[in-house]
């Protein structure tokens, strides 16, 4: 943060592609897990995502994607002209990426769900031209280690992303970024079994059979 200016922990622009990460090392409790209570799954989730309110003062805090759009509406108000001089930035196209560290922020679903909050945020925004702000995308960690320079590459991938998880259905339609990377963009790297879900319902939030 300077003078006041929050700033995302990492900025990447190519042309009038501007992708903006926010990386979080938070992690799902064991017991919310366990338990699968779904109203206190999703207030953790909130909570650590996106907006916590003060008990005492009542003032709402942005976490995860609040920052993300707060990100995206900073660089478009041109507040972030102080490092990049782009010309006429509400005209770029915006691509907010969070970084997690637990693979339950990887699971069936959450992007979805994360994205929910996004678009009604964006919606209530400040923002004109909503649609050059492109939809959350929640990479793991590991995935820069795992696939490093086939990343070079993010935006299309991305890109990519979100045109396969929009026009499946089921689970093909929720699953995570470094799912989609390991079936459909990389499998002869890696080797898994397109047929095989199980590795991706293990580290899900979904109940049990």
């Amino acid at each position: 943060r300077i003078e006041n200016i929050s700033l995302p922990d990492y900025y990447i622009r190519n042309g009038n592609n501007i992708i903006m990460f926010e990386c979080k090392n938070s992690f799902l409790s064991n017991n919310e897990k366990i338990s699968l209570n779904t109203h206190k799954l999703l207030k953790e989730i909130q909570d650590k995502f996106y907006f916590t309110i003060n008990s005492k003062t009542k003032k709402k805090r942005h976490k995860g994607i609040l920052q993300l759009l707060d990100y995206v509406i900073n660089s478009m108000n041109g507040q972030y002209q102080f490092f990049d001089r782009v010309k006429k930035p509400e005209r770029s196209n915006y691509f907010p990426i969070l970084i997690v560290l637990d693979h339950s922020f990887t699971s069936l679903g959450f992007t979805q769900l994360l994205n929910y909050y996004f678009q009604e945020e964006l919606k209530k925004s400040s923002i004109k031209n909503k649609d050059k702000v492109k939809p959350i995308t929640i990479i793991h960690i590991d995935d820069f280690f795992k696939h490093q320079v086939r990343l070079k590459n993010l935006k299309k991938l991305i890109v990519k992303y979100h045109k396969y998880i929009k026009k499946n259905e089921l689970f093909d339609s929720m699953i995570s970024f470094s799912d989609y990377l390991s079936i459909e963009e990389f499998p002869k790297s890696l080797n898994p079994k397109r047929e095989n879900i199980k590795h991706i319902l293990e580290d899900s939030l979904l109940p049990p059979e």
